[in-house]
């Protein structure tokens, strides 16, 4: 009683409560499974509002989880795209035993198309897990019924049954490939022309396009690409030799930030129809430094979001000033800045600090 710590000592206890916390809360998740993982890969990708000790603990929920045998998935594959008479071989040359990834709803293995389906073509092939949509489904009906009954508490800082609803309703477009590659096409087709539509332009990100033919509502084929999350992007830099916090890094973080901008800005506020899901994971680096052009990213999810009004900062678009809407939008300075505790610092073509 009466003991008082210093700032480090505080640090290292509260480090110490984390930690602890972060391990129980992994290993409980990693026995309930289903909706619980969809929370620990929400939780993972928020670095700004959970601790670091909880976003590190629970990444591995993001793509690592227990993969469904090879045996299953091509079993999936073959009952939602083979024609009747086709065997697996005459779609894929190729077709990797390991999964790239695997998540709560579905695992991405690579593949090389047959020549009957277009190919050589290396293509990235999503299957859903089976049953998944059930289990999921249920979990967030037993959470719903678990909130109802607290729905009028005080004590609660809000209404979870709302909550569990609203997840209910987005949760359910997961579940439909055929609805993802049309939303991705359709992000693709309107970055790929002017604003007024008139003309074809550069994309400032890779968007892989859809295989047509090869979808289903639980298998999509799509292009391979081949990079490193985003998410990974300072561990590439040090096996390449740069230097993750030098100029040319933080002149490639600029250029990278200038080209997400001139996307999620002209999504949002021209076509009100955007990636909802952008965490560093669905961003891979094609290109990890690339000084005097965009850098190269992939977008690899495309999920629907609400149409969205245009704010005053609209004009800056519609005058092409992405540069000046970037400063201002990603500016220390502003309310989004200091909300999000950003603080990013702008550099000139040298790289050099601006003051």
């Amino acid at each position: 009683m009466g003991q008082s710590l210093s700032e480090e000592e505080i640090a290292k206890m509260w480090d110490a409560q984390h930690k602890d916390g972060a391990a129980k809360l992994c290993d409980t998740i990693s026995d309930l499974k289903g909706f619980y993982v969809k929370t620990a890969q929400i939780i993972s990708a928020r670095e700004d509002l959970f601790p670091k000790q909880y976003t590190d603990a629970l990444s591995c929920f993001s793509d690592n989880l227990d993969p469904m045998p090879v045996s299953m998935a091509k079993a999936v594959v073959a009952k939602e795209l083979l024609m009747p008479g086709e065997k697996f071989d005459d779609m894929f040359l190729e077709f990797d035993d390991a999964p790239l990834g695997a998540a709560s709803v579905a695992q991405v293995h690579r593949a090389v198309l047959s020549e009957k389906y277009g190919g050589p073509r290396e293509v990235a092939v999503k299957i859903q897990r089976p049953s998944i949509e059930s289990k999921l489904m249920g979990d967030i009906a037993n959470l719903k019924a678990i909130a109802k009954q607290f729905q009028q508490a005080e004590a609660l800082p809000l209404d979870y049954y709302t909550v569990f609803a609203e997840l209910e309703s987005q949760l359910v477009q997961e579940f439909d490939f055929v609805t993802e590659a049309t939303n991705m096409d359709r992000i693709y087709t309107s970055l790929a022309r002017s604003m007024d539509g008139s003309t074809r332009t550069e994309l400032p990100l890779v968007i892989p396009r859809v295989v047509p033919g090869l979808v289903s509502k639980r298998v999509l084929v799509m292009d391979y690409l081949h990079g490193v999350p985003l998410s990974r992007a300072r561990e590439e830099m040090g096996r390449k030799g740069i230097d993750p916090d030098g100029p040319e890094a933080k002149l490639f973080g600029r250029k990278l930030l200038n080209a997400l901008t001139q996307v999620f800005g002209r999504n949002i506020l021209e076509t009100g129809f955007f990636h909802g899901k952008a965490y560093l994971l669905f961003l891979i680096c094609l290109i990890i430094m690339e000084l005097y052009s965009v850098p190269r990213i992939t977008l690899i999810r495309a999920v629907v979001n609400h149409r969205t009004s245009r704010p005053a900062s609209w004009k800056h678009f519609c005058f092409g000033r992405w540069q000046h809407w970037s400063d201002r939008f990603w500016s220390s300075e502003t309310n989004l800045g200091a909300r999000s505790r950003i603080s990013l610092q702008s550099y000139d073509s040298l790289g050099r600090t601006r003051r």
